[in-house]
């Protein structure tokens, strides 16, 4: 009992240790330029020129940072997104995680002609990506999630 105790205990003091962030969510025109560059510099996805966020939300607070995006891309620089390389080198699947779930802003079978895409990178990490037409515009659903 006493070694079970210690072990909670150990475990208690682990665990408060443990230097969590917080969450992060944003819309409109908080999706800015800046943000589009912390989303490249995580995933190594570029965002063509006359891209405008529409929503985000950055899991920080737990074991694994994760992010969901949804932007708007300029319908003429469409090809310009599909040379990243998630494109080449992913597999062609339906997101099956959808980290965005439960988001009103989030909803991926929306998608007319939707393109998708699975991409896990060697260290674990992995990005799902679908593109489609949604009221007009080209739009981009990009989860990651870090392991």
């Amino acid at each position: 009992m006493k070694r079970n105790l210690l072990l909670f205990s150990l475990f208690l003091l682990f665990a408060g240790c443990l230097n969590f962030g917080k969450d992060v969510t944003l819309s409109g025109k908080e999706v800015d330029g800046t943000v589009l560059a912390d989303v490249t510099k995580l995933t190594g996805v570029t965002f063509p020129d006359g891209t405008m966020g529409k929503e985000y939300l950055y899991f920080g607070s737990g074991i694994d940072d994760a992010l969901v995006i949804k932007v708007s891309i300029p319908r003429d620089k469409k090809e310009e997104f599909f040379e990243n390389a998630i494109f080449a080198a992913g597999r062609d699947e339906e997101p099956y995680i959808n980290l965005g779930q439960g988001r009103s802003w989030w909803n991926v079978k929306s998608l007319a002609a939707p393109i998708h895409t699975i991409y896990d990178f060697p260290n674990g990490d992995m990005i799902e990506c679908s593109v489609g037409e949604e009221s007009g515009e080209t739009i981009v659903y990009l989860s990651w999630i870090t392991v």
